[in-house]
């Protein structure tokens, strides 16, 4: 036999010449699972997540040691609300993968929930906290649970030592500290909030609600400067995921702050970013206001009141007869009439408008308050204002203002004093000074109660930031990979890939949603061979393994990712050339469409990787090597048998689509009676897994009339998965057609995966009949 042939014959049946495995029948059916719902004949329907649960018990049954069936069968039997034999499942994969922490505490979840009694629970809880050997995350994660368990009885001091054992063995158990924080939220001062507040960000810095509320809370406690780095730290945030901006009101806060902390060409050079994007927010241009006060230029500073008053007016004359303006917007305007712009009739007919509408708005009646004021209608205004002021620092100071104009003045100096110790802005501050007879400049940016503002600045010293710039540098501490088995893979075998994360960084990477990263990976696949192919975003690699990816520390997972449009196109094209790219986004969240698809960012803490690439070779099908193969489909060993085959009905495939038209190259034509022949006597091979390799294989040609007839003596085939893969075969063929013996099957199969089978794929293709015609 020539060199040529002798090569080819072996590329196509040889393990040997190819580091890729070949598929284990357990992984086979998985895989068939995953590629089910991205088939053309899938849906959304409840029949259709029961055709691929099936496919996942099926390859646990052919294969009870394969993990990834059962962790499938979990997923798919939980979303079916089947929670005990989901528990079955994850238990069964948590046993064969004892390193994967987030199941492992996922089968704890599942467990306690199917113990009815809270002592049970505990029982349950303390036993697995006595085991040796145990991980902080899990004991962690069993405390937290106790804790959930002993608040809920009412034990709310065994809750607190069981949530602060869970903080104590894990610190960045984000659900422990939230409880232990609910569990003290009748402690909760402000130097407490803080602390809370500094847990959460060391556990995820990309945490963008922490971060904003920690700053307004730092700036609402008095130290400006502190609240500056983390708004700062917030908008950097924003900058680092789409649509990479900030948004204006979080600029404008941290303008204020920097105002009252004294960086006034900082606060400038941020307001004019915002005035220029967004010159109708009157938030800014009274901002704007108060940094010409800052500075000295009263004059200045009225100019910017007055454009605000004008645009304010502007927008009360443009509201068309049958618009609405949000009560909100409205009382805010109210305010501006009453305290900014002193045009008392206008903010109390204004303010009077909004509580007709809402009248428990607290801006609404401390706007009225202050108009009234301003009209001398004081006993009106002091039963308006008194209510507000011991939580509202602008209505302690309007009614203060009304109460001296009285000479009440002790009384007025008490409200002033309680409003001085409570949270307030800057400018706030500086009108308690003003009228308490202080220096404004200082009360400004400095707190009123100085053992606070000593605690929250110590408590912000100690805390450790090492990782607080790693959402946004992210690829200085990880590394993400995606490595193919091969250079060239050979048609019919699988692309196996391993996926690889890696921490390069000198702390540790909290993992799973909520945390530093989500290790979620997107896969776009797409090939370039006779026409241009992608999977779309349908590829998902979960690499959650661990709660923390230490310093130094690997996570890989090795996966398939031929299946849907990528599979389908392989096989019909054995023999093109096919340049492959796989594109990959960690953490990934979509931004949009472009040309009809999705368009995938990374989320903070995620990253994007520039594709690999591989080939994907071409069949060199000549007439000598087509007869070696032949005989091997009847005489090689099984996965040589299995390899042929499959060649075959790859080759008939792509004979028939070019004899359609539907393929837009050429290529030699081959007998395809001869082929088929050779496909159909593989049905009766002595070895059932080559039966049912085959049958699979029958999904992907036209069968003529001899080959149907011999396809449908596979429903009565020996053993029970080749049944049902025969089922389905034929059900792709025939579609309706095949209804009543669906219905045949599903009821008196001897096997009853194949019955849930044929009365899913009944179901499923019932389900997508044309309604009949209306009488």
């Amino acid at each position: 036999m020539p060199i040529r042939i002798v090569l080819i014959v072996m590329l196509l049946v040889s393990p040997r010449m190819a580091k890729a495995q070949d598929l284990t029948n357990g992984k086979w059916l998985v895989d068939l699972g995953r590629d089910y719902p991205l088939s053309a004949q899938a849906g959304l329907s409840a029949a259709d997540g029961q055709i691929a649960l099936l496919f996942m018990q099926a390859a646990r049954r052919i294969e009870p040691d394969l993990a990834e069936a059962c962790h499938w069968s979990y997923d798919l039997l939980l979303a079916f609300g089947r929670e005990a034999e989901a528990l079955d499942s994850l238990g069964r994969y948590v046993m064969l993968q004892p390193d994967d922490q987030p199941a492992y505490l996922d089968w704890i979840d599942l467990s306690l929930r199917n113990l009815q009694v809270a002592e049970q629970r505990v029982e349950f809880c303390r036993e697995h906290l006595d085991r040796k050997n145990q991980p902080a995350e899990v004991l962690s994660h069993l405390h937290r649970r106790l804790a959930e368990v002993y608040f809920n009885r009412g034990d709310v001091a065994q809750a607190v030592r069981e949530a602060e054992s869970a903080v104590e063995a894990y610190p960045c158990n984000l659900a422990a500290v939230m409880l232990l924080d609910q569990l003290h939220s009748n402690q909760a001062g402000p130097v407490a909030q803080v602390q809370h507040l500094l847990r959460l960000l060391a556990c995820n810095p990309a945490d963008i609600g922490s971060t904003r509320r920690l700053a307004e809370l730092l700036y609402w406690e008095g130290v400006p400067a502190e609240a500056d780095r983390w708004y700062k730290h917030a908008i950097s945030l924003y900058e680092h995921m789409p649509p990479y901006s900030a948004p204006p009101e979080l600029l404008l806060a941290r303008v204020s702050a920097l105002i009252d902390s004294g960086g006034l060409d900082q606060a400038e050079y941020l307001l004019r970013q915002v005035n220029e994007s967004h010159p109708d927010r009157i938030d800014g241009r009274l901002l704007n206001a108060r940094l010409a006060e800052k500075r000295g230029d009263p004059a200045t500073a009225r100019r910017h009141i007055k454009a605000a008053s004008e645009s304010v007016k502007f927008m009360l004359a443009n509201v068309g007869p049958t618009a609405h303006l949000d009560p909100g917007v409205l009382a805010e305007m109210a305010w501006f009439f009453a305290h900014y712009d002193a045009q008392p009739a206008v903010a109390e007919r204004l303010a009077r408008a909004v509580l007709a509408e809402q009248p428990d708005s607290p801006v609404a009646k401390r706007a009225l308050g202050s108009a009234l004021r301003q009209a001398g209608r004081d006993d009106d205004a002091i039963d308006l204002l008194k209510p507000l002021a011991g939580s509202d620092a602008w209505a302690a100071v309007e009614l203060a203002r009304v109460l001296d104009s009285q000479s009440r003045t002790g009384e007025a100096r008490a409200y002033l004093q309680a409003a001085s110790t409570q949270p307030t802005t800057g400018e706030q501050r500086a009108a308690l000074a003003e009228i308490m007879g202080g220096p404004t400049s200082a009360s400004a940016s400095a707190p009123m109660d100085s053992t606070t503002t000593e605690n929250i600045r110590a408590a912000l010293e100690s805390f450790d930031a090492v990782a607080i710039d790693y959402p946004l540098y992210t690829s200085r501490y990880l590394q993400v990979s995606v490595r193919p088995a091969e250079t060239d893979f050979l048609p019919g075998r699988p692309w196996w890939c391993d996926f690889e994360l890696k921490n390069n960084g000198p702390f540790a990477i909290t993992l799973g949603p909520g945390q530093m990263t989500d290790a979620d990976l997107l896969c776009i696949v797409e090939t370039v061979g006779d026409r241009r192919r992608t999977s779309g975003a349908s590829l998902r690699i979960s690499l959650n393994r661990k709660i923390r990816l230490a310093p130094g520390e690997t996570i890989v997972h090795r996966q398939t990712i031929d299946i849907g449009t990528i599979r389908a196109g392989m096989i019909g094209t054995p023999r093109m050339d096919h340049q492959v790219s796989v594109a990959a986004v960690l953490s990934p969240i979509a931004t949009g469409y472009e040309n009809g698809w999705a368009v995938w960012k990374a989320g903070l803490g995620g990253l994007e990787l520039a594709p690999i690439r591989f080939r994907r070779r071409a069949l060199g099908a000549s007439r000598q090597a087509l007869d070696t193969v032949l005989g091997v489909v009847r005489s090689g060993s099984v996965a040589d048998r299995i390899r042929a085959a499959e060649i075959l009905a790859m080759l008939l495939a792509e004979q028939q689509h070019l004899a359609a038209g539907r393929l837009n190259y050429k290529a030699a034509r081959l007998d395809m009676p001869a082929l088929q022949s050779a496909i159909l006597g593989a049905l009766r091979d002595r070895e059932w897994s080559v039966r049912a390799r085959v049958t699979e294989s029958l999904r992907w040609f036209v069968l003529d009339e001899a080959g149907t007839r011999q396809a449908m003596e596979l429903l009565n085939d020996e053993h029970w998965l080749v049944r049902g893969l025969a089922m389905r075969m034929l059900t792709d063929h025939f579609a309706d057609k095949f209804l009543p013996v669906l219905e045949r099957y599903a009821e008196s199969d001897s096997d009853p995966w194949c019955r849930e089978f044929a009365a899913a794929l009944h179901k499923r293709t019932l389900e997508k009949q044309p309604p009949p015609p209306s009488e």
